[in-house]
């Protein structure tokens, strides 16, 4: 008896280490709740927050064309454009000339044969393989540089100094963890816990980390409305959730259609004009811009300022700048403009519908100065950008 209570006091500081080191990785991550009302959302004039609107072809090589584009990110010379479609990776020049394309070519060293995510830090690469488990490095010349394994099965990455933080998909792999924080190879945080029933429910998603204010970073998880905010140091600092009230898809409600079918769960949002998840939450110049598609009823804007105030909601753009159609959703940020991606083919046909028969003003910069260049190449199947300078200032 003496032997065994021995035993059992040996085993309660042991216990008590273990407790201790699980702690300190995982961090409590309680949500702040911001209510967005989608009922109040109306018309607005373009101007009322564009100063400027700029268009850009993207010129894709006849031999190498850009199939599907899907995430884009914009350093000051290049802007790099991920094919989903191919699993390559398209480098143009700020002016739309295409520079190089990046491949999958294999599972040996320089390799990859599919990219899950990608970031550039002053036009170095780095590619994500999912799939080989490693990131690779890329030179701004193109040249490959090293390769690294990493430690879990990750579908998102970020990469700061000695610093990686990946984002798990709902994928459990040795942690209950959506964000994972490793340093210099040891696993140092890890937050924000995987939903229970979301195990294994995988989404895609083009705009993975993104930078905040303060060289901090955030980042909107698919199919929920929460958004997490890290410091420069990549160390977890908030979360935040919209609540659309009656029109938020409940988890529970969620689950139950998705185990069933997606093509249910696209339904049951549709009767009754849902909120899936945050089409787009990132930093635009000195406010937020947050874009929700209510199943339904369309795209709507929010304008908050830092303190997720709200400065300014619609749901439809009246444009007023030049008159022509706002095509699609906006599909990402760059700097002070927000971007749309739009077929050439649509724009094409767009502007053709528009200002067919009428007399237009050509000056340099204009949106006929822009079809008249591009005339022939708006024809063939590439894309076109459309960027949105935003006011310092919005009424």
């Amino acid at each position: 008896m003496k032997e065994f209570m021995n035993k059992k006091l040996w085993l309660i500081p042991t216990l008590l280490l273990w407790i201790f080191f699980s702690c300190q990785f995982q961090t409590s991550n309680p949500k702040t709740q911001i209510p967005l009302n989608l009922d109040l959302s109306g018309n607005k004039n373009l101007s009322t927050f564009t100063k400027s609107i700029h268009y850009l072809l993207l010129d894709d090589f006849d031999s190498i064309p850009l199939a599907d584009s899907y995430k884009f990110i914009f350093s000051k010379k290049n802007i790099f454009v991920q094919d989903i479609l191919t699993n390559s990776l398209h480098k143009f020049d700020r002016r739309g000339k295409a520079l190089f394309v990046f491949k999958p070519s294999g599972e040996g060293p320089g390799e990859f044969i599919q990219m899950e995510d990608f970031q550039v830090f002053q036009d170095t690469l780095k590619i994500l393989d999912r799939s080989l488990r490693k990131i690779l490095t890329f030179a701004p010349n193109n040249k490959f540089l090293e390769e690294e394994k990493i430690p879990i099965n990750s579908s998102a990455f970020l990469s700061v100094k000695n610093k990686e933080l990946y984002f798990m998909d709902n994928v459990k792999d040795n942690s209950e963890s959506n964000f994972i924080l490793y340093s210099g190879g040891q696993l140092i945080e890890e937050s924000v816990k995987i939903k229970k029933g979301f195990e294994n429910l995988h989404f895609g998603k083009h705009n993975t980390f993104t930078s905040n204010f303060d060289d901090g970073f955030v980042f909107s998880i698919p199919y929920t409305t929460d958004v997490v905010f890290f410091n420069k140091e990549l160390d977890f600092e908030k979360l935040i959730s919209f609540d659309f009230g009656r029109y938020n898809y409940t988890d529970q409600e969620f689950l139950e259609k998705i185990n069933i079918s997606r093509e249910l769960t696209h339904l049951y949002a549709l009767e009754n004009n849902l909120v899936k998840d945050l089409s787009l939450f990132a930093k635009l110049g000195d406010f937020y811009i947050l874009t929700v598609i209510q199943s339904g009823k369309g795209i709507h804007y929010f304008f908050l300022d830092q303190d997720f105030n709200l400065i300014s909601q619609f749901n439809s753009i009246n444009n007023d700048l030049d008159q022509m159609r706002i095509r699609n959703i906006p599909w990402t940020i760059d700097q002070r403009k927000l971007v749309f991606a739009i077929s050439s083919i649509e724009f094409y046909n767009d502007y053709i519908e528009k200002f067919s028969g009428k007399k237009v003003e050509i000056k340099p910069g204009n949106i006929h100065d822009f079809f008249q260049k591009n005339q022939q190449k708006l024809r063939e199947d590439k894309t076109v950008m459309v960027s949105l300078e935003i006011k310092e200032e919005i009424k």
